[in-house]
């Protein structure tokens, strides 16, 4: 029977825009993305591969470095002197329009554009001419394709593997919320081709997206935001005609991005101490990780005593070189929105000023039903229904309402620090 084996990338988006702080880091990443093709090519020479699938999005754009068109070249050329073709539909960010960057690039003859939103059908060869599987793909021709394109698929109709190669949003797939609606289909759409396998772009998060219909993402070759965390990569897939695929990921991101949390700071009184926090928490995080390198964003949160020291915006980048050399990364990002102060409410109790009156007010609403029942004289909503309902949810609103309280009338205070 024949098996066809092909290698499924998809949202390579070569030289895009990094939203990163260092010229050098935004640097770093758009190399990253040519190691991780090179990579990819690598992997299907070494695994003997019958095709290689990229289904839409190889460029971020028109912004195409003469070093990225010489690489993109020189590795379809690496793939051309093994006998391996390689298949490529257009994106929302790549499309077919006549004069974009893509449409410029002279491919070598082992490289098949779909570049057009009628399905176009390529015929997969083996060393003796035998037919080992068919690529019916199609491809983006502007930058906002609305129309359903998988809608007019042709149905299997020959014994041998068949492929779909498409950018599309599958409506039911996880993740769609962070992405455009383009080229948008159902399963059902998919189901309806009985093809074997489909190998799909445009949504990042990699994932099976429909068993029976074969379908599949491989998600995007680098993660490009601290959103896309964890392994990226590319699916190393055997096609049988009337069987269901066998998947493989394989990992090609030379970077990664993670997000930590360290936990609770409210004995952190050093930058010692934060940092081996911090590099536990990453030790955690990257366990089993194939990557050279990682991009970490780092959210502190809650009460710390070094929160009055982060108020600035110079200490905080002191911070962030300071934890990249700890856990020996490229780049650390640290974000302190929700770091607070220790408050120590007793310290205020019983002072002559508005604060302390709070204090005591809240204080004596607690002990005293009638004060409290004062507060809100009027009926309520949020379901309560009897007296004894209201006095028990005004008593939860009183949870931390003291510290609360200290917190808003320091805060001109602090921000004066």
């Amino acid at each position: 029977m024949s098996e066809l084996r092909v290698l499924h990338l998809a949202d390579v988006h070569f030289d895009a825009t990094f939203k990163c702080r260092s010229a050098d880091l935004r640097a770093r990443l758009r190399g990253a993305i040519r190691e991780s093709f090179c990579r990819a090519v690598d992997i299907a020479i070494e695994r003997n591969v019958d095709v290689v699938l990229i289904a839409g999005d190889l460029f971020d754009g028109d912004r195409l470095s003469f070093v990225t068109e010489k690489l993109i070249f020189d590795q379809c050329r690496r793939l051309q002197e093994e006998g391996i073709p390689m298949c490529y539909a257009t994106g929302n960010h790549d499309p077919a329009l006549e004069g974009a960057r893509q449409s410029r690039i002279q491919w070598p003859d082992n490289v098949k554009v779909f570049g057009m939103t009628q399905p176009e059908e390529f015929r997969v060869v083996g060393l003796n001419d035998e037919l080992k599987g068919i690529v019916v793909g199609c491809g983006h021709e502007g930058p906002a394709e609305s129309a359903n394109l998988a809608a007019s698929f042709p149905i299997a109709n020959e014994p041998v593997p068949h492929v779909g190669l498409l950018h599309t949003m599958v409506t039911a797939a996880k993740s769609t919320e962070s992405h455009d609606r383009f080229a948008p289909c159902t399963m059902e759409d998919l189901r309806r081709t009985d093809y074997d396998y489909w190998a799909l772009g445009h949504i990042h998060l990699r994932q099976t997206v429909d068993e029976a219909a074969n379908a599949f993402y491989s998600g995007n070759l680098l993660g490009r935001n601290p959103r896309e965390t964890g392994p990226k990569g590319a699916l190393l897939v055997d096609v049988q005609h009337r069987r269901p695929p066998q998947v493989a990921f394989v990992p090609l991101a030379p970077i990664e991005w993670v997000n930590l949390r360290p936990g609770d700071l409210s004995s952190v009184s050093s930058v010692s101490e934060l940092g081996d926090l911090v590099l536990a928490a990453f030790r955690d995080a990257t366990a089993g990780s194939g990557a050279d390198d990682w991009v970490v964003v780092v959210d502190l949160d809650g009460e710390c005593p070094l929160a009055v020291d982060m108020q600035q915006p110079e200490a905080v980048l002191e911070l962030e070189d300071v934890l990249a050399g700890h856990l020996g990364v490229s780049a650390v990002e640290v974000r302190t929105e929700n770091l607070r102060a220790p408050i120590d409410v007793d310290v205020h109790r019983d002072e002559p000023h508005i604060l302390g009156e709070v204090l005591a007010l809240i204080s004596e609403a607690g002990e005293n039903r009638d004060v409290l029942l004062q507060l809100c004289p009027e009926p309520m909503s949020h379901g309560v229904k009897d007296a004894a309902e209201r006095e028990a949810y005004l008593r939860r609103l009183l949870t931390g309402l003291d510290r609360e309280a200290v917190r808003r009338l320091l805060l001109p205070a602090e921000r004066a620090r």
